[in-house]
């Protein structure tokens, strides 16, 4: 069993799984939504997501606007939701207790999919994690991350606005880990591309108001398989265990003796 931080500095986590494309999803829907209500995910919104389609078929390439249904469906606190597409299925939290936890309620919604659909493989999995480190009243964030990880924090040139360092990491053949560390001042700096957050996230991290981290470890693989949801456990399990590496790799003793 993983151990849970007292005071554990994590905001969000995002687990997503992409299989084989289901055109007809939508005639599941009705039922998949059932079986989340069951899970206590009774929040159920559909929206429609625009985006740009390129036809290179032809000498002149054709662009045009297609839109895209996706499903949400959200527990009452308004701490963990699904998003469905007709070929993912992404699971966030800002409650994160444990991995053994946030894998089982993953797995537990990925089989409502597979039982209403039938899924055939899968195209990728993916975990994203994301930290806020906020230093205490009298100390900075020397105290909390690793020294190479600083970045312009550690210059005189001036009032640093912002200082943003990444690293990616390869695996294998699609095989990545992104690791992103932003130092920045002022209210809680979240990734633009999460943007907006529907989840209530923690007051201690919307009361942030000064020098402040976010660490952004992105862990996917492109790969398929059959699907099997033991095998999946495995991958995903996996794919934490190098989020959490990376987590660790960032700060230093001090500051994990003070999220104990």
């Amino acid at each position: 069993m993983g151990t849970k931080m007292g005071n554990a500095p994590i905001i969000l986590i995002l687990g997503q799984i992409r299989f084989n494309p289901v055109q007809q999803m939508a005639s599941f829907v009705d039922g998949i939504q059932e079986q989340f209500r069951k899970l206590r995910f009774a929040g159920f919104v559909q929206d429609e997501l625009k985006g740009l389609h390129v036809d290179t078929r032809s000498a002149t390439p054709q662009v045009d606007i297609r839109s895209e249904s996706r499903w949400r469906f959200t527990d009452s606190h308004k701490t963990s939701e699904f998003l469905l597409s007709r070929n993912s299925l992404t699971f966030q939290t800002t409650a994160y207790e444990t991995k053994e936890m946030f894998l089982d309620g993953f797995l537990k919604g990925i089989d409502v999919i597979h039982r209403a659909a039938q899924l055939e493989y899968v195209e990728g999995i993916g975990i994203r994690t994301i930290d806020a480190v906020v230093p205490v009243k009298g100390e900075n964030l020397r105290d909390y991350l690793k020294p190479q990880l600083l970045g312009f924090y550690e210059s005189d040139l001036g009032d640093v606005k912002h200082s943003i360092l990444e690293g990616v990491f390869s695996f294998a053949v699609n095989s990545l880990l992104v690791s992103r560390v932003a130092i920045l001042k002022g209210a809680l700096g979240l990734p633009l591309d999460l943007m907006p957050i529907v989840l209530s996230i923690k007051p201690k991290f919307t009361d942030t108001n000064g020098d402040h981290a976010i660490l952004d470890n992105d862990r996917s693989e492109q790969i398929q398989f059959d699907f099997d949801i033991e095998e999946i456990r495995k991958k995903f399990f996996m794919l934490k265990v190098d989020v959490s590496k990376a987590f660790y790799n960032a700060v230093t003793e001090g500051a994990l003796q003070r999220w104990k």
